[in-house]
C-alpha cells in the first residue's frame, strides 16, 4: 500500500471495547460500527482503524488493524462540537460511522487479530514524540512575546528575572527533545516511559501557556 501524498488519520482506540467490527467476506472485510473523537476526519483521505475481527476470551485479542479509504461508500463523518464552538468544517474532532463499508483484504496491516500489538507500538509516538515540535514552537513564541512585552537589550529579553525563567524553560525543552530522540532511536516496546513523556510534555506546555 502506497501512502505517498495522502493525508492519514490515526484513530487508535485506547480502550479495549470496540464499537467497530469487521466481518470476513472472502476478498474483503465488511465494516460496521463507529469511531469517536477522530481528529480532523473531515480532511482525511485515509483512516487507520482498530476493528474487532474475532471474539476471544481476551478482549485485547481478536483485533485487527485496517486502512480504510474515507471515500468508500457507507462512511459518514459527523462533527463533535467542543467548547470552542468551531463551526463545520473547522471542527477538530468527529465521530465516524461505518455502514456496510467494504475494505479490501490487502488493506489489512500486518496479521489478522494482532492489531492491538501494532497499536501499542504506535501509542509510543502519540504519547511522546508528538510533543517535540509543539514544544519547540511554544518556546520560540515565549521568547518573541517576552521581547515584545519587556523590550530587548543587546538582543536579549530586557527583564533579567523573566529572562532567567525563559532560559531555564528552553534548556528543559531542549533536554526533553534530546530524550525523545534517544528513545526513538533505541526503539523497544510501548511502556510506562511513553506515558511519562506525555505527562512531562503536558506539564511543560502548561508552563509555556
Amino acid at each position: 500500500m502506497k501512502l505517498d501524498g495522502v493525508k492519514v488519520t490515526l484513530n487508535l482506540v485506547l480502550g479495549l471495547i470496540l464499537q467497530c467490527k469487521a466481518e470476513d467476506k472472502g476478498d474483503h472485510y465488511l465494516v460496521n460500527g463507529t469511531k469517536i473523537w477522530t481528529t480532523m476526519a473531515q480532511h482525511a483521505d485515509m483512516i487507520f482503524c482498530l476493528v474487532r475481527t474475532s471474539k476471544t476470551d481476551k478482549p485485547q485479542a481478536g483485533i485487527s488493524f485496517l486502512l480504510i479509504d474515507m471515500k468508500t461508500e457507507g462512511i459518514d463523518v459527523r462533527p463533535l462540537i467542543t467548547l470552542d464552538q468551531s463551526p463545520e468544517p473547522y471542527q477538530e474532532v468527529n465521530q465516524v460511522f461505518f455502514e456496510d463499508v467494504k475494505v479490501p483484504k490487502e488493506n489489512l496491516v500486518g496479521e489478522e487479530n494482532k492489531g492491538w500489538t501494532y497499536a501499542k507500538y504506535l501509542l509510543e509516538f502519540e504519547r511522546g514524540n508528538t510533543y517535540s515540535p509543539s514544544l519547540y514552537r511554544g518556546g520560540n513564541d515565549v521568547v518573541t512575546l517576552a521581547k515584545k512585552h519587556f523590550g530587548e537589550e543587546d538582543g536579549k529579553i530586557a527583564n533579567g528575572i523573566f529572562r532567567a525563567d525563559v532560559t531555564s524553560h528552553k534548556m528543559k525543552e531542549h533536554a526533553f527533545g534530546l530524550t525523545l530522540k534517544r528513545a526513538g532511536d533505541e526503539g523497544g516496546k510501548a511502556s510506562a516511559v511513553a506515558s511519562m513523556f506525555k505527562y512531562y510534555g503536558t506539564e511543560h506546555n502548561k508552563k509555556t501557556s
